[in-house]
């Protein structure tokens, strides 16, 4: 499978992208992870949460910006939102709908 992307035609050779060209590159990545305990008797729910992004760059790059600049290096847990860090998690969800695009 390769990361390029297909024009309508053909598919765009990799050797001869020009960096004006960086939206046809799809580079397919995934965050999996896992939440909840199989053998807890009085919380029996378990769930796996999956994101894909094209350009998982952009993203990142701003998430780890915004992390130094606000000193915010805890896990994001939304069970556990706060007003400490609120302002973060509302910003690393629109972060990632602006920079996500389908994948097919």
């Amino acid at each position: 499978m390769s990361i390029f992307g297909k024009s309508k035609n053909e598919q765009v050779d990799g050797a001869n992208l020009r960096l004006g060209e960086f939206e046809k590159i799809q580079t397919r990545f995934c965050f999996l992870d896992e939440s909840g305990n199989l053998n807890d008797k009085t919380n029996p729910f378990f769930t796996v949460g999956f994101i894909k992004c094209t350009h998982p760059y952009y993203l990142n790059s701003k998430l780890q910006y915004e992390r130094g600049k606000r000193r915010f290096y805890d896990e994001l847990k939304f069970n556990k939102l706060s007003r400490n860090n609120f302002d973060f998690a509302k910003l690393a969800l629109d972060s990632f709908f602006r920079h996500s695009k389908s994948v097919v």
